[in-house]
């Protein structure tokens, strides 16, 4: 609502994050479970809750909804920890942000992206 109160436009980012239901043991040895004094299905939970209440909040406020998820999350490749990504990690999402903000830019232009 302040976003949207100064003329800014909001724009919500579903994390992405190691944290998946396919993960490999080896994956599950860099996930820090002590951090949030969870075990990987409580973790999971979490974050499929968290999920639903930023797209129900993007929704009602119609908000951009960027959803990095879909695309990276569970890739072990690209993180460090449970959600740090690594370079390559920090690389593929910054491509992913681009061509959402060029989607998003194309439609205010009138210009499809």
């Amino acid at each position: 609502d302040l976003a949207k109160n100064i003329g800014a436009a909001p724009i919500l980012m579903i994390q992405a994050r190691l944290v998946s239901p396919g993960n490999t043991e080896a994956e599950k040895k860099r996930i820090h479970y002590e951090y949030p004094l969870l075990n990987h299905q409580g973790l999971l939970q979490a974050f499929d809750d968290t999920d639903r209440i930023l797209r129900e909040v993007a929704s009602e406020k119609g908000a951009v909804l960027i959803e990095a998820t879909f695309e990276l999350t569970g890739r072990g490749d690209l993180f460090v920890d449970q959600i740090h990504l690594n370079d390559r990690g920090s690389q593929e999402l910054a491509k992913l942000t681009a061509q959402e903000l060029g989607k998003i830019l194309g439609r205010q232009t009138g210009k499809a992206k």
